[in-house]
């Protein structure tokens, strides 16, 4: 099975007819259709729209109530119709909370990223070490980050100047003075002077404006001769579109191959997700020469689209060229829902450590639980995963992407259901961001070489001075979240 991101003018259904040209229906499983009516506007339709798609797609479509109860129409907007949609199905431990955290709507910014490989910012991102530490953590090449010289690690010591950037979040308001002027500066402005602090103890300005760049998910890769091993370690930030990706995954693990690597070291630790089909793609890079074609994972869908119980909405829709029913293309994801190994490349890792955190979502905790059960070692570094096991269907409503979580998927050994993340296998050390990417001393790198057996004295790791580990200071839980797409997507099959 293949999930892929195609372009946006392809990816997603469109709706071909106005709800009112089938209000004739006068009933379906989602409730009582809208009245036939020639007045309603069409912000009122396209809400009922999307009330009719979720009802169908929506993996907790059983929390939710019927069209009459809800009332589409009662919202003010698409955003807060959607919000009161993941309200319904509670979290079974904290009933307090919603299970869904995840479904959203878009301008059209993810399929642009995942499938365009373009984004439009700095091209770097930050995060809060300590209450006074704020550090550069990744800087893609080609970005207006990267062409300034910004690296990782850099700690960032004024914003426009301004030097208060002490952390103030308050979790009771969901504000501070300093981390909203942080927050504007590098989310919503064009512009902006950061100052940083260097390891080297020079300080740098750099003035960035936002532009448009070709993203590089590869942020850093190396093989290291020591203790005895070949040790193979990339950094792999989002699973783009494969076409996107494929030369340079394919090149990066023929050079693993060709150097006679035996160990490899995933860091993944930033990557929130994306195409299904590039996370089934490395698995089968990083999967063993006997794994043969054994199943990978299951998806599961609702009782609607199993048991292919649509809506009026649903079956009058049609994809973007008009020739296929949206009905159809539900069903045939239905009936294609296992997907099973099929072995690439020729490198076959006798040990494999992932390097993952709280940003690691979705896809990437997909690649993870995929190899669990059939790689013949493996470990997990670094911090609990997201807690993301399920995705998205993306469908256009209005001038918004929906996506609404759609499926749930489990590995060859039926388990999923990892909402509250993967745990680390050998122990939760906080990240600190201080050193570079590959650089042993680095802490979730050096981590994972300890667990492949290989010893500070191997590594010629030294002794870190107290006065340069952010980690001595309070630590602020997570920081500025970063506002990266944290899913995996899945399309219909003639998008």
């Amino acid at each position: 099975m293949h999930h892929i991101i195609t372009g946006r003018p392809r990816l997603f259904a469109a709706i071909v007819v106005a709800l009112t040209a089938i209000s004739c229906h006068k009933k379906d499983h989602g409730g009582t259709t809208p009245p036939a009516d020639t007045t309603s506007s069409v912000a009122d339709r396209t809400k009922d729209t999307l009330y009719y798609i979720t009802k169908d797609e929506y993996l907790w479509t059983d929390a939710l109530p019927d069209y009459n109860t809800f009332a589409p129409r009662q919202f003010s907007s698409l955003d807060a119709e959607l919000e009161a949609i993941r309200a319904f199905k509670r979290d079974s431990l904290d009933p307090t909370q919603p299970r869904d955290h995840y479904s959203f709507l878009d301008d059209g910014t993810v399929s642009g990223e995942l499938n365009g490989g373009v984004s439009g910012d700095f091209g770097f991102n930050i995060n809060y070490y300590a209450l006074d530490d704020i550090r550069s953590i990744y800087v893609y090449p080609g970005s207006p980050a990267g062409k300034a010289g910004v690296k990782r690690g850099w700690k960032l010591t004024a914003v426009n100047g301004d030097t208060s950037l002490y952390y103030d979040y308050n979790a009771a308001t969901g504000h501070g003075t300093n981390y909203d002027r942080l927050v504007n500066a590098f989310y919503n402005s064009s512009s902006t002077a950061f100052t940083f602090l260097k390891p080297d103890g020079t300080s740098s300005t750099v003035n960035l404006t936002t532009a448009t760049y070709s993203i590089n998910p590869l942020l850093f890769s190396k093989i290291y001769n020591v203790g005895g091993k070949k040790i193979g370690y990339f950094v792999f930030n989002q699973f783009l579109s494969l076409d996107l990706v494929k030369t340079r995954l394919d090149s990066l693990f023929g050079a693993f191959s060709a150097a006679g690597v035996t160990d490899v070291i995933v860091d993944i630790r930033y990557n929130g997700g994306g195409a299904v089909e590039t996370s089934e793609y490395m698995a089968n890079l990083l999967a063993p020469s006997t794994v043969g074609t054994s199943l990978m994972y299951t998806e599961y869908f609702n009782s609607n689209l199993t048991n292919h119980n649509y809506n009026a909405v649903t079956k009058a829709m049609r994809l973007d060229n008009g020739q296929y029913k949206l009905s159809d293309e539900y069903d045939y994801l239905v009936a294609n829902n296992r997907a099973n190994f099929s072995k690439k490349g020729s490198l076959s890792p006798q040990h494999v450590v992932f390097i993952a955190s709280y940003n690691t979502a979705s896809a990437s905790e997909l690649l993870i639980n995929n190899l669990k059960p059939v790689l013949p070692s493996w470990k997990q570094v670094g911090r609990p995963t997201y807690g993301k096991p399920v995705g998205f269907i993306g469908i256009t409503v209005g001038k918004s992407d929906l996506y609404a979580i759609s499926f749930s998927i489990k590995n060859s050994k039926g388990i999923g259901d990892y909402y509250y993340g993967l745990q680390p296998t050998e122990g939760s050390t906080r990240e600190d961001a201080a050193e570079d990417f590959g650089d042993v001393h680095e802490v979730y790198l050096n981590e994972a070489f300890h667990a492949l057996g290989i010893t500070d004295t191997d590594l010629g790791a030294r002794e870190r001075a107290a006065s340069f580990d952010p980690r001595a200071a309070s630590p602020v839980g997570q920081g500025i979240p970063l506002r990266t797409f944290k899913g995996m997507v899945t399309r219909l099959p003639h998008q």
